[in-house]
């Protein structure tokens, strides 16, 4: 009895088909991964100009979202029990054209970030992604344009985020940060550029849930104001791998695992 060598016959042999099948399947997730990177390069989210003469309309007072990008929803700009609003052009800076909503501090006690925080004076809005989408605000910036609403006394602002709604009132870094602030508001006659930058957290990075910012203000007199105009978040929208995507990526990685044990 003889024994022959079995010999191999690369005709037959699968890898090189497999190899072939494997490629469309990786194109697709490469092109998807392509889509991701440019869907969440970073620009303007949202944006408040306030440009709508509503009067004095108190602590009710709310004012629209002037535009945000494609799959972001956001509530209207509103007010704190301890700051009520106007978008009236009668106060300096004065415009014919271009409204800036004013927050106005009552009582002469808030005096201080803690006293902020704690007599409700601020004026908000809050950011969420559609379903199927992230929001990535880490690092990102904030700005807006900053004036006093009258020449005397000293008035601040700062600016707070919330993954909570605020439910932790002081920032924890966990579900409270500070974004910037205090500034101080140094001119009643034309607006001043403020720019912050959101926190450097990795939580802040894929918001699948909704983010509140707050804009508080306190001063050294009695109802003392601050005004605001221009409000701009920075940030990218991410799309979420879909369920077929990551089916054919997971398909495809099992795939190579098998023919590599086989």
């Amino acid at each position: 009895m003889s024994f022959h060598k079995k010999q191999k016959n690369h005709k037959f042999d699968d890898r090189y088909p497999m190899k072939s099948r494997l490629l469309p399947i990786l194109s697709v997730c490469v092109a998807s991964f392509t889509f991701g990177l440019a869907q969440s390069k970073a620009a303007i989210i949202a944006k408040f100009n306030f440009d709508t003469d509503e009067g004095n309309v108190g602590d009710a007072g709310t004012f629209a979202m002037n535009s945000t990008a494609a799959n972001v929803t956001s509530t209207g700009f509103s007010f704190g029990s301890g700051a009520s609003t106007s978008s009236t052009n009668s106060a300096a800076p004065a415009s014919t054209t271009d409204f800036s909503t004013i927050l106005l501090i009552g009582g002469s006690t808030t005096t201080s970030q803690a006293t902020a925080r704690a007599n409700n004076a601020y004026g908000q809005f809050t950011l969420d992604a559609n379903p199927t989408y992230s929001l990535n605000l880490r690092n990102q910036a904030l700005t807006f344009e900053l004036a006093k609403g009258g020449a005397s006394g000293t008035r601040q602002i700062f600016v707070e985020m919330s993954l909570d709604g605020f439910a932790t009132l002081t920032p924890d870094s966990v579900n409270t940060f500070t974004v910037g602030g205090p500034t101080t508001a140094t001119d009643n006659t034309a607006f001043q550029s403020v720019s912050y930058t959101m926190p450097d957290v990795v939580a802040l990075e894929s918001l699948a849930g909704a983010v509140t910012f707050r804009f508080y203000s306190f001063h050294n007199g009695t109802n003392l104001s601050v005004r605001l105009d221009d409000v701009i978040v920075n940030g990218s929208v991410i799309p979420e791998p879909s369920a077929p995507l990551m089916l054919i990526s997971s398909l495809g990685t099992c795939a190579l695992l098998r023919r590599r044990r086989a």
